[in-house]
């Protein structure tokens, strides 16, 4: 049995939220070394992190994210879209699948929903460029273009770097005058 290597791979799996992989390697070292210092403060962070709701929840929202991103990468949408809605349903609502929730609208062509899961997500962290770029997007497709010159000159706002928010908001006016043109 080599120490090191079990120790290492301890941590490893504490680090991942394995706490039942990293206890095995544990017993392992101090069925051998009782006394070894290093063994038995990872086996106190086993007992520590086992008894942490919050901990356990942390590992559940990413397991679920994990398996989510998956379903997106898959194409699964409609799936994807099922299993977001009873996450949500369970426990608080994480960012992060509120944003795959609108991207697989999208992929869908519902933009009404993908708006009102943008909104949605920015009502949690407003902090976010690419949200509120996205949301500019969606808004232009459902022909707000109002709202998407709000949303473009506040991804701005947040991050004036981004040459694709500068592109949108100077289109805007353009689609403006299309929209009334052509629809008329």
């Amino acid at each position: 049995m080599n120490l090191e290597r079990n120790l290492t791979q301890a941590k490893k799996h504490l680090k991942r939220g394995e706490p039942n992989l990293a206890r095995d390697l544990i017993r392992n070292v101090l069925d051998q070394y009782p006394k070894n210092t290093r063994a038995l403060a990872l086996q106190k962070a086993i007992v520590n992190l086992s008894d942490c709701q919050p901990c356990q929840q942390t590992r559940r929202d990413s397991i679920d994210l994990e398996a989510l991103n998956e379903m997106f990468i898959q194409g699964a949408y409609k799936l994807l879209l099922d299993k977001a809605a009873t996450i949500s349903a369970n426990q608080a609502v994480i960012p992060d699948i509120l944003r795959l929730e609108a991207a697989s609208h999208a992929k869908l062509g519902d933009t009404e929903r993908e708006a009102s899961k943008l909104m949605e997500l920015i009502k949690l962290e407003s902090n976010n460029s690419e949200d509120y770029f996205n949301l500019g997007v969606s808004k232009s497709e459902l022909g707000l273009l109002s709202d998407a010159v709000a949303a473009y000159s506040h991804a701005i706002t947040l991050n004036s770097s981004v040459p694709k928010y500068h592109r949108n908001l100077g289109l805007s006016p353009l689609l403006h005058y299309f929209q009334i043109l052509f629809f008329l």
